[in-house]
């Protein structure tokens, strides 16, 4: 949100922005590239937003989770997906500290089989490799990382 600290960067504006092919390619990409530090290679993580929201000041359910925890700093996969999708369908290289990343490579970090492709991969995510987590909590300082075991990686869908 323009001028809000608070809200500094979301990449679900950011996303629909590009989704919804109402500017140039130009501005897209530079949309798509201003939320690149909520890449995290390391982590293998797309963070909702930045800052984490705190208490002192009620933006909303969002603002009672801890930080790092949920769409508070965390990894709300059903946001990270729609950016995977505005950089695919804007064919953008998005720059994260002079790497590079394509469509193809930020929905590899979020792939659960790469994820479970190693030992150290599968202790850290700690689910089926073929169950995509909704949620991954995020230490804001990037030592640790935490899939939700899973709880809400199946979405309950009624016939």
């Amino acid at each position: 949100v323009k001028g809000n600290s608070r809200f500094a960067k979301d990449i679900l504006c950011q996303s629909w922005s590009v989704i919804a092919s109402v500017s140039s390619k130009s501005v897209q990409n530079t949309a798509l590239q201003s939320v690149a530090d909520l890449i995290d290679a390391e982590a293998k993580i797309i963070k909702l937003l930045w800052p984490a929201q705190s208490k002192e000041t009620y933006y909303g359910y969002i603002s009672s989770y801890p930080k790092g925890v949920r769409e508070n700093g965390g990894q709300y996969t059903h946001a990270s997906t729609w950016y995977v999708k505005a950089v695919a369908m804007n064919d953008a290289v998005i720059d994260v500290g002079g790497k590079k990343y394509t469509a193809h490579d930020l929905l590899e970090m979020l792939n659960p089989i790469a994820k479970n492709s190693t030992q150290k991969g599968a202790a850290i995510y700690k689910g089926e490799p073929y169950v995509l987590a909704g949620d991954v909590y995020s230490n804001q300082d990037k030592h640790t990382i935490r899939y939700d075991n899973q709880r809400f990686s199946r979405y309950n869908y009624s016939r």
